[in-house]
């Protein structure tokens, strides 16, 4: 399985003592795949990754009074690339 994700631009506002503040984002695609090896009928084994190339976004000025890197308003992940392995059952 290939899978490509586009997120277009957006806007993240933060609210503190001075006023509203504005930071904007510019669009980010992710890339994901997946190999699956059926062994049997009734089992398969799965092997992927989730952002495949480890993509982060732009780093949000606006949070680091937070301790956070990226905004948590974010509407996709900042954890970089996910790889997984999983195993299927079918009864």
């Amino acid at each position: 399985m290939l899978r490509g994700r586009y997120y277009g631009p957006w806007t993240d506002v933060t609210g503190n003592a001075t006023g509203e503040l504005f930071q904007r984002f510019g669009g980010l695609a992710l890339f994901d795949a997946s190999l699956t090896y059926r062994m049997t009928p009734n089992i398969s084994i799965r092997g992927g990754t989730e952002n495949v190339f480890n993509t982060y976004p732009a780093e949000a000025t606006n949070q680091a009074n937070r301790g956070l890197i990226y905004s948590r308003n974010s509407p996709y992940d900042t954890d970089g690339g996910r790889y997984y392995v999983r195993l299927g059952l079918n009864f």
